[in-house]
């Protein structure tokens, strides 16, 4: 009897610990949470034009655009939720995000006078003019990020990936700054702010982009990825436009 009980009992723990083996590879890598961050500098930036900036007394035109260097680029910080389905080899998510969106201009280099005239006033009595050397507007959004992600080979502790990604963001508040080549100018800073307008209240991008993962399957992971990012809407900037990008992005995902 108590050898009999003996292999029922030694049977019990070998299925039951095979069970329970058998449950956490099944569930293994279906569900990770994770946090990221990445840049994204354009490539294409453009200045728009302005019927308020001169340059001494002449109109803003494309020539001078040759004189003033534009600037876009963005960084974001956000938590995902990843599901893994087809043993691993593909995953959906999702999470929130926010995002920063830097844009400007700089006439450090315009022309002799390295400085921009700014019609703040026209009346009866006459024009208005500051100087100013450039403008930074930093816009600040939230957003979620809809992707898929796709692995083609088996689990390896070093493993590629391709993944295709949706952003949509929403405007939180937006600030431009004037540098002003005399200081006591800096009380026009809401008057030049206002010239300049509102950016998009709903900026989205899409971006596909390669990746490198280091780590198992069920076990933390770090990601990094690398590729083109596409502006959908348009003026997310009131300063410059680009509709191209290159994404850097580096994610820790934690299984649950």
């Amino acid at each position: 009897m108590k050898k009999f009980f003996f292999i029922v009992l030694t049977v019990h723990l070998f299925l039951s610990n095979h069970f329970v083996e058998a449950q956490e590879q099944k569930n293994k890598g279906d569900w990770s949470w994770g946090i990221y961050s990445g840049m994204t500098p354009h490539l294409d930036t453009e200045l728009k034009t302005f019927d308020f900036i001169r340059k001494e007394n002449d109109v803003w035109d494309d020539y001078y655009f040759d004189y003033v260097e534009g600037t876009f680029y963005s960084w974001n910080l956000g938590v995902k939720l990843e599901r893994r389905f087809l043993k691993n080899k593909l995953a959906v998510f999702s999470g929130v995000q926010y995002l920063n969106v830097q844009s400007g201009m700089d006439a450090d280099d315009y022309g002799d006078s390295n400085y921009m005239l700014i019609n703040v006033s026209q009346n009866e009595q006459g024009v208005e003019y500051v100087r100013v050397k450039g403008f930074n507007q930093s816009t600040n959004y939230v957003g979620i990020p809809l992707g898929v992600k796709y692995t083609p080979l088996h689990d390896h502790f070093v493993n590629l990936y391709i993944k295709a990604q949706l952003d949509l963001n929403v405007l939180i508040n937006h600030k431009i700054e004037s540098d002003f080549v005399n200081s006591s100018m800096k009380k026009y800073s809401n008057t030049v702010e206002t010239l300049f307008g509102e950016p998009i209240n709903l900026y989205t991008t899409f971006s596909f982009k390669g990746g490198i993962k280091l780590g198992r399957i069920g076990y933390p992971n770090v990601c990094l990825e690398l590729g083109p990012t596409f502006v959908i809407s348009n003026d997310p900037s009131c300063i410059t436009a680009s509709k191209l990008g290159f994404n850097f992005q580096i994610n820790l995902l934690l299984p649950f």
